[in-house]
């Protein structure tokens, strides 16, 4: 049951019928998975965090999913939420209308290099990493943040290579990168896709994590 009773916030209200769990405890996982594919759905999307110089939220995947004895029935893969957070996107309840920035999503060279380094080394040899063709998938979710990472669309495409070198070093034959635009594919974006050359893109509705 979702009630969406907060009117003009990015958040809704989500009734569980199970109530409230955690997701990075292990039974939690090992239920959910056996009631996804019991239901025909063979994968997990995990958000993927990077806050501060330091993974954020990262247990759902470590502690909860990888862990849980039933994890080999469920492919997976993340998509790195690299997009800002502002205090009351990220609790509405707490912060009410405080918009100002509570995370930067931006990454410097050094953090970026880290952020390879570790989903490379932590996720992508795992045989249930989902992969296409042998490459493993990564989606990057925001655009804007991209940009302001690396400067420009080339500067983008200079990160992105180096990711992909990185993953070929590591005895993959290339790196399936998904791009995520914001709300429609305006010509900024899809310069960007052609630039960096990503597999696939999309378009989600428009989101204000300020």
């Amino acid at each position: 049951e979702i009630s969406c009773s907060l009117v003009g916030s990015e958040m809704c209200i989500r009734d569980s019928l199970w109530g409230y769990e955690m997701d990075d405890d292990t039974q939690v996982m090992e239920k959910w998975i056996d009631v996804a594919t019991a239901h025909g759905i063979n994968m997990f999307i995990f958000d993927w965090y990077w806050y501060d110089g330091k993974p954020f939220l990262e247990s759902t995947v470590n502690n909860g999913f990888l862990k849980a004895k039933n994890n080999e029935k469920m492919k997976f893969y993340l998509m790195w939420a690299n997009h800002h957070v502002a205090h009351n996107y990220w609790n509405v309840h707490r912060y009410k209308d405080d918009k100002s920035r509570l995370w930067n999503g931006t990454v410097d060279w050094d953090n970026f290099k880290i952020i390879v380094g570790r989903v490379i080394s932590q996720y992508f040899h795992k045989p249930n990493y989902f992969k296409i063709d042998g490459c493993p998938v990564f989606s990057i979710f925001g655009y804007y943040e991209l940009i302001e990472s690396f400067g420009d669309a080339q500067g983008v495409k200079k990160a992105m290579d180096y990711f992909r070198e990185e993953v070929k070093k590591a005895g993959f034959p290339d790196l399936h990168l998904q791009l995520i635009g914001d709300g429609f594919p305006f010509s900024e974006f899809m310069e960007l896709v052609a630039t960096v050359g990503c597999l696939l893109y999309t378009s989600p509705s428009p989101r204000d994590c300020s």
